[in-house]
């Protein structure tokens, strides 16, 4: 049974948010969109970099993740071919 990845298959996305959750590391630029579409009430974006750097975070100039184009490719895929659907139909709302 190809020593069971026929039936649980690698998620990319659990191993890079894995990653991503045990880094010290972020990215200015993913640091500098979050801000923009989710604005910290009485912050700038400065004051919050600092806050981060008190945490102990690292800021880098490249991501901490990333997809090869092949893996965004498939997972594009993934996503069109029923997945978006399916996890649509999940949400309670």
């Amino acid at each position: 049974m190809n020593q069971g990845k026929s039936l649980f298959p690698e998620d990319k996305l659990i191993n890079m948010a894995k990653k991503l959750k045990n880094s010290k590391k972020i990215s200015k630029t993913a640091l500098r969109k979050a801000f923009k579409r989710y604005p910290v009430a009485g912050s700038d974006e400065q004051e919050l970099e600092q806050k981060c750097r008190d945490k102990g975070l690292v800021f880098v100039d490249t991501p901490v993740v990333s997809f090869s184009r092949n893996d965004e490719h498939l997972f594009w895929n993934q996503w069109d071919n029923g997945a978006k659907q399916k996890f649509l139909s999940q949400l309670v709302f």
